[in-house]
């Protein structure tokens, strides 16, 4: 881009001013709206004379900031709303100059670069006349340092083809499947583990009859510990939230704020199935193996009030 000048305003507001050193108020004010267009015309013209002049505008503006006093400032906000419209002009200016920068480094052209020092070492006085390289003169020489390959060749010709040995593989040989026989007798094995449902439903009766004979809610923790089991225990209370899930109890808390499990009746039960906008919700509570250990010690507990293969076995 051809680079731009133009006549500096501290030049223009001396030679006009030369008469007298301090300007008045006016005369100031008129050298600040000189600055203002001279700033806007750099933020459209960016050129390598761009910072010369722009430093040369900031020093003019010093200049008329120190001839004036805090009270002139005062008297004429106009003074003061230039000032501050020629500071964001410079950094408008700064700001598309650096990005002018940012954005043309990389178009450095190497031969560019090279035929304009060339021009430049020509135009130098002494110099000679340029006519061109005479590469021939410098073959001998360069030649030189090129490394010739050697030239290959196989004095004994090419080597012979060894025969391949037969590799003679050993045969397996198959016995033949002997006929197969149906066993004589099937014996059926008994059911050692009862299936989930059976076990809930055996939670629900003695969640009933418990509550049958005391006539009061079963401790929450009284029906799940297992005294020597804990993944026993972690089962109970996963069984005891399928019956809360499909109605069958409820829990509640007394006055010490312990867990009590209560059985609902049949028509609840069936009013709460069908009433699709009933929220029910199914917690799993969360037990660790200290925690465990100490509610087993605090209540005491010798036999396990949930024992599905005890029950069993009784009815057998």
């Amino acid at each position: 881009m051809p680079g731009t000048s133009f006549p500096s305003p501290s030049s223009q507001n001396y030679d006009d001013h030369s008469d007298s050193v301090i300007r008045s108020p006016q005369q100031r004010k008129e050298a600040l709206r000189n600055v203002y267009n001279n700033a806007q015309a750099l933020t459209g013209n960016l050129n390598v004379n761009t910072l010369r002049n722009l430093e040369e505008l900031i020093n003019e503006v010093d200049s008329i900031n120190n001839e004036g006093t805090l009270e002139d400032k005062i008297k004429d906000q106009g003074v003061v709303i230039l000032d501050s419209e020629i500071m964001s002009l410079s950094s408008q200016v700064l700001k598309k100059y650096a990005y002018s920068l940012s954005k043309n480094i990389s178009c450095y052209d190497a031969d560019e670069y090279a035929e304009k020092i060339k021009l430049y070492v020509r135009g130098l006085p002494g110099t000679l006349a340029y006519e061109g390289p005479n590469y021939s003169l410098l073959t001998q020489e360069v030649m030189k340092c090129f490394k010739r390959t050697p030239i290959y060749a196989a004095v004994l010709g090419t080597l012979r083809r060894m025969p391949k040995k037969e590799i003679v593989r050993r045969k397996i040989v198959r016995e033949k499947q002997g006929p197969m026989k149906k066993p004589e007798k099937v014996i059926t094995l008994e059911k050692t583990e009862e299936s989930v449902e059976d076990t809930v439903m055996e939670i629900k009766k003695i969640i009933y009859r418990y509550q049958r004979q005391h006539k009061k809610p079963l401790d929450f923790f009284a029906l799940v510990l297992h005294p020597t089991d804990f993944g026993k225990t972690i089962e109970n209370i996963l069984h005891t939230s399928f019956l809360v899930k499909d109605c069958f109890i409820k829990f509640t808390m007394d006055e010490d704020g312990v867990p009590q499990v209560y059985t609902i009746r049949s028509e609840e039960t069936e009013k709460a199935k069908e009433d699709k906008t009933t929220k029910n919700i199914q917690n799993v509570l969360s037990l660790s193996m200290k925690e465990w250990k100490a509610l087993v010690e605090a209540y005491d507990i010798k036999e396990p009030m949930i024992n599905i293969t005890a029950a069993n076995a009784s009815k057998k």
